[in-house]
């Protein structure tokens, strides 16, 4: 599982880079992604990278909101592909988690001013 890390101001951004968040990954990914909310409760998940994400995948990412809301912060995620964005819709997820087009717009609903760096 490879997820990149930035700090900008106290939101943390993490890049999923993997096309697949499924079954096999979720919990790679659940783990490393709560470890990383009890340090900073805010953050910024970019999924741009993943094509397909089964139940199993939306699942940790549903544990990880709840994490980041217990922690008093809060999880925004961008950057969906349409397939994700669509599996997101479908399942209601999108009325649960915030989610924005692009990093910038995610960054800016937290409040933050830090730039986002390419």
């Amino acid at each position: 599982m490879q997820l990149r890390w930035r700090q900008l101001g106290d939101v943390t951004a993490v890049e999923l880079d993997e096309d697949t968040l499924d079954a096999e990954r979720a919990d790679a990914f659940r783990i490393q992604l709560e470890a990383r909310l009890h340090a900073s409760p805010k953050v910024l998940l970019d999924l741009g990278a993943v094509a397909f994400a089964d139940s199993t995948g939306l699942g940790a990412i549903l544990v990880c909101l709840h994490r980041a809301a217990a922690a008093g912060g809060k999880l925004r995620i961008c950057g969906l592909r349409p397939l994700v964005q669509e599996m997101f819709h479908v399942l209601k997820l999108d009325r649960m988690v915030d989610v924005h087009v692009t990093a910038e717009e995610a960054l800016l609903a937290f409040g933050a001013e830090a730039p986002i760096a390419t």
